[in-house]
């Protein structure tokens, strides 16, 4: 079976043609209504294409036919919400850069950039309404998107205290990142292949888990403060993760093909780099 990289590279080149395309094709019948300091429709184009593992879309496509149209615009509607949600971090943040160059709010201004995160947020529930999704479906996704946002609240107010539980944390990890970035993807995709229901909650339950990993590991990458408040050996806490996500993963008897790719994305998002 290829390395897990190798696939996402595959898939991101494959991607990112088709959200180039479907972007300028939205434009096109959604111009922005004139060009004042800034082109709108080339800053908002350029950041949506700046470098990226695409993670999220290549989770819809993990049990579903990437071929299908359905499924691309599925794809390209979570990515559009993921790079709203990024342009309103950096504002609450104050971050000045993102994904290899200037935050949108140091690019045309906090003002402006909360109402492109706003924008970034319409197309993508634009591009889900294209896919005639089932209740079910985007029910999945938007509890996702609502624990998100009841996460990063959280979030805020852990940043102003001195210490927190380590539960809190893992409980901050799993409502800000892991549901909406991995669990629901992995869920969404399965239901989109239309698999019974037991598999979809076994995707759901297993992604909430890699979910809280992805983020453990961004936060060591980034020596985020929030590590040394909650006091956990993070080495530990990794070891335990894994191995609880891969016990998961082989008691959930999930197609072989989808097993042995869960396995190996266990294996990337533990040990992946900046």
């Amino acid at each position: 079976m290829q390395d897990i990289e190798v696939m996402l590279k595959q898939f991101q080149h494959s991607f990112e043609s088709v959200l180039k395309k479907s972007y300028r094709s939205m434009l096109k019948t959604h111009p922005f209504l004139k060009k004042d300091e800034y082109d709108y429709a080339r800053v908002t184009e350029a950041f949506l294409m700046r470098p990226s593992k695409r993670i999220r879309p290549f989770l819809v496509s993990f049990v579903a036919p990437w071929q299908r149209r359905d499924v691309q615009n599925v794809a390209i509607g979570i990515e559009l919400i993921h790079t709203s949600l990024l342009v309103h971090d950096d504002i609450i943040d104050e971050s000045p850069k993102r994904r290899g160059g200037r935050a949108m709010h140091i690019e045309v201004g906090a003002k402006q950039a909360l109402v492109v995160g706003d924008f970034y947020w319409a197309m993508g529930l634009y591009f889900l309404s294209k896919a005639d999704l089932s209740g079910q479906i985007m029910r999945e996704y938007l509890e996702s998107l609502i624990r998100c946002a009841q996460g990063q609240i959280f979030d805020i107010e852990a940043s102003k205290k001195k210490t927190i539980l380590s539960k809190d944390l893992f409980t901050l990890y799993e409502c800000k990142t892991a549901g909406y970035s991995v669990g629901a993807p992995l869920a969404i995709s399965a239901m989109l292949a239309r698999r019974p229901r037991r598999e979809v909650e076994a995707y759901r339950k297993i992604g909430l888990h890699i979910g809280v990993l992805f983020q453990l590991q961004d936060d060591i990458l980034d020596h985020d403060v929030l590590l040394t408040k909650a006091n956990i050996n993070t080495k530990d806490q990794k070891i335990k993760l894994v191995d609880t996500v891969r016990s998961m993963i082989t008691d959930a008897k999930l197609p072989k093909k989808q097993t042995q790719l869960l396995l190996l994305f266990v294996e990337y998002v533990a040990d992946r780099s900046l």
